[in-house]
């Protein structure tokens, strides 16, 4: 429904926009405004539905997990290096625990985890989200039995793209603080 309620809205309206481009003769005027007007409109949809049911799939999950995890882990969306999709970005819906050893992103599906002493570098790419200004991957990247590994992660704490990607910067300051903190039992 994320994908499906923005193309609703910008396919007829950018269609009826070429179609009174071709029909004038006029690629301007009404044509553009048209096409313009439902790219925005489009746009404004996305922000607010791209995330469509996002706080009722967050509840359900965490109703679902053997191990639900506590109030401070972060909803986010997952994806290995390996996955790529043009209508979505994540591959899989969960929770980021930061724990004093290790990050752990915990689905439906999968468990996968990042020990810290693994862990080289975390900064932000660009992911599908990016490419309409809504969104980005905070990775998480480092050497595991000397392979380079990366996980990546969208946070998905608030219900529009727009305000999930401002706190994607705490969120991975955040992320970096423990990294670079002295674990407490070191």
């Amino acid at each position: 429904m994320g994908n499906l309620i923005p193309a609703l809205v910008w396919i007829p309206t950018v269609a009826m926009g070429f179609y009174i481009a071709v029909t004038s003769g006029d690629p301007g005027g009404a044509a553009i405004l048209w096409i313009l007007g439902g790219t925005v409109a489009a746009w404004l949809v996305t922000n607010w539905f791209g995330f469509y049911q996002n706080a009722r799939m967050q509840r359900e999950l965490r109703r679902f997990l053997l191990d639900p995890p506590g109030d401070d882990a972060e909803f986010v969306g997952f994806a290995r290096p390996s996955y790529g999709s043009f209508v979505d970005a994540h591959e899989d819906l969960g929770f980021l625990l930061i724990l004093p050893d290790r990050l752990k992103f915990v689905s439906e599906n999968r468990s996968v985890q990042v020990f810290r002493v693994e862990i080289q570098r975390i900064h932000f790419r660009p992911n599908v989200h990016s490419m309409i200004g809504l969104g980005r991957w905070i990775a998480i990247e480092g050497t595991s039995d000397g392979q380079r590994i990366r996980l990546l992660v969208e946070p998905r704490r608030y219900s529009t793209m727009v305000a999930n990607l401002f706190y994607s910067r705490r969120l991975a300051q955040n992320l970096r603080n423990w990294y670079q903190s002295v674990p407490k039992n070191s």
